[in-house]
């Protein structure tokens, strides 16, 4: 018998059979380590039995002979696996949500596992009668292994259990889970997750999400807003053309969920998470901004939308966030409708809020576990959880690598980025399509392709970065060049693997439906055109570039004029402005000279022990000064208005 001590040493008493029986795996039974061969009667009158069956005393009284019967267990140690199988099967054959295919399928995988070696417990409930059994108490984060957790500290050979364990209690303590178990479907997280997660991450219309609080008055006034939110004729317009012609730019969303989400807010003006109006006013923001300044557009969808339109919508989308506490919060929504924003809060002068609200949109992607997300074992899609399981699954990879191109893309503002490499799970998206989900090959076009390729190439920056050695103590000249060679090396064997539709217009391109593959080429080949000028002269690979680099300012000074025409027309874009006002200064500093049509702000270094060019300058200085005197102006003149 074990026998407990407390803190005076007074024994405890040990548990009565009606204790046993409760913790019994069955209620009538009681657990023993050993079979009893005395008979009741003999125990009852406390005399001695014989232990034969029946015994002699019960012979001679002619009564009835029995024994008590009992759970060894040892036996139950040895077969728990078995039995916490078949009582959920029990459990699960009393509930309505099953049918006969579904247990048919629970026992063949129990086969399966036994057959392979694998006689561990596994849990067959649905999630929602999983939810219900659990107590809160003992359930740990989805992020420690059980079979870890549990482990006996005899076990001193592995100290990853005792970490683990140790882990587990300080996220208890902060109340931080964290987890490699996107979309928290196979786990415990709707335990201790909030709702406002999880309903955002839920692809299920059907799921309930009585739990969330209402949106705020501010939220509220947004959709009553008639002067601010399109009518729904025109807003329907602008997302079926957001769609087809623009989700493929960022490829944050899975199309068809996001449309029956909008039919319901436009059929009944009510939306199911007080985040979602956030990315709807993204994706209006967006839309708006891409279609006023088309004509051709504004003309198909027979839409006029004013200048001050996206901006008003992307303010609405920031107010929306705030109003509804998203920092608090955690919501799939708000990272959605943040990372989307990136479309057009650098046009709209918002850069800097852009970039605050990215690095709150990198922690809150960690907090749901997006940076850690793996695929299931089961590659085939069978039935409608599975199926949203995997729509969840496609959407967060496809969120998170957006949020890594734009961390790793922006490192350039900042010599910084937020997003380690080496510290991330999550693969990129499948190159899929959105009605099924199935896996293409790389040279069939699809929604993620482009996010796909730009994803790649954002790979290349961190380690780039890091090799040129750490701010305060950059490698020599030297070595950095050899460095950026080598970058400039892996950009070219990247580039040699982008699928041809993204690079060149094929005759089979006529053949596919993607209205968008034109302008995907034209974006891919500014986003990874070679930007790298480089300044040493002992380099063959150095001066090739240069040498040039004269010729093309002459050649395309007039394409300089041009695109200053083409900015100037533009509405609603601040990086437009200040482009014209930037080719303006540069143009201005001083004037066209010489018979070559060079600027006279630019002037050619040669060098005299070589007798080859070894640059060009730039009066940096002054185009600098005078631009950021009249940028002042500006913003000055736009806070009197």
């Amino acid at each position: 018998m074990l026998i407990t001590f407390d803190k005076i040493s007074r024994p405890q008493k040990a548990p009565s059979n009606n204790e046993r029986k409760r913790h019994s795996t069955s209620p009538d039974l009681d657990i023993s380590g050993y079979i009893t061969s005395t008979c009741l009667e003999c125990t009852r009158r406390k005399v001695k039995c014989d232990k034969q069956v029946p015994c002699s005393r019960c012979r001679r009284a002619g009564v009835e002979c029995t024994r008590e019967r009992v759970l060894i267990s040892h036996a139950i140690a040895k077969h728990r696996s078995e039995l916490s199988f078949l009582r959920q099967l029990k459990e699960k054959l009393h509930t309505s949500q099953v049918t006969v295919n579904d247990l048919a399928n629970e026992i063949s995988k129990r086969i399966s596992s036994l057959e392979a070696g694998n006689p561990g417990a596994i849990e067959i409930l649905p999630d929602s009668a999983r939810q219900d059994k659990k107590a809160p108490g003992t359930i740990l984060p989805a992020g420690v292994p059980v079979n870890e957790a549990s482990r006996t500290s005899n076990d001193t050979s592995d100290k990853a259990p005792e970490y683990a364990a140790t882990v587990t209690l300080e996220s208890l303590a902060w109340g931080r889970y964290y987890g490699g178990c996107y979309p928290h479907r196979r786990c415990n997280c709707y335990s201790y997750r909030s709702s406002s997660e999880m309903i955002s991450i839920g692809s299920d219309p059907k799921s309930p999400a009585s739990s969330l609080p209402n949106p705020s008055n501010q939220a509220r006034a947004f959709t009553s807003d008639a002067v601010l939110l399109p009518s729904i004729p025109d807003s329907v317009k602008l997302v079926n053309f957001h769609v087809s012609h623009l989700a493929w730019h960022h490829g944050i969303l899975h199309t068809p969920t996001f449309l029956e989400q909008c039919g319901v807010y436009w059929s009944t003006i009510t939306y199911r998470h007080p985040l979602w109006m956030a990315l709807y006013l993204s994706v209006l923001s967006s839309t708006t901004w891409s279609v006023q300044n088309s004509e051709r557009l504004r003309d198909a969808l027979g839409i006029s939308v004013a200048e001050h339109v996206p901006r008003q919508l992307f303010e609405a989308m920031v107010e929306t966030l705030y109003f509804e506490k998203f920092l608090e919060a955690v919501s799939m929504y708000s990272v959605q409708a943040i990372v989307l924003s990136t479309e057009v809060a650098h046009n709209l002068g918002f850069s800097d809020l852009n970039a605050s609200l990215l690095a709150s949109a990198i922690r809150l992607s960690q907090c749901m576990g997006l940076h850690k997300i793996t695929e299931p074992s089961l590659s085939e899609i069978n039935g409608s959880e599975q199926w949203h399981e995997a729509i969840e699954r496609e959407v967060g990879k496809r969120v998170w690598c957006q949020i890594v191109i734009q961390d790793h893309f922006g490192l350039c503002f900042t010599d910084s980025y937020n997003i380690n490499p080496k510290h991330c799970l999550t693969e990129l998206p499948k190159n899929c399509d959105d009605y099924d989900l199935e896996e293409l090959s790389e040279n069939v076009p699809t929604i993620t392709s482009y996010i796909r390729t730009l994803a790649k190439i954002a790979k290349l920056v961190p380690r780039l970065f890091d090799e040129l050695g750490p701010l305060w103590s950059r490698k020599p000249v030297r070595e950095q060049y050899q460095d950026v060679i080598k970058g400039d090396r892996d950009m070219r064997s990247l580039v040699g693997d982008i699928p041809s539709f993204l690079l060149r217009e094929d005759i089979a391109d006529q053949m596919i439906d993607k209205p968008w593959l034109d302008i995907a080429r034209r974006s891919l080949a500014i986003t990874a055109a070679e930007k790298l000028l480089y300044p040493e002269d002992e380099s063959n690979h150095g001066r090739q570039d240069k040498v040039p680099l004269v010729g093309n300012q002459r050649k395309y000074h007039d394409l300089v004029n041009n695109a200053r025409e083409r900015l100037a027309s533009r509405q609603g874009d601040i990086i437009a402005k200040r482009g014209v006002r930037l080719i303006d200064k540069m143009l201005s500093v001083g004037g066209l000279t010489g018979h070559d049509h060079t600027p006279a702000f630019m002037s050619i270094k040669q060098n005299s022990r070589r007798g080859s060019t070894s640059g060009v300058r730039m009066d940096l200085q002054t185009i600098v000064a005078q631009f950021l005197a009249g940028d002042a102006v500006q913003m000055g003149a736009s806070e009197e208005t």
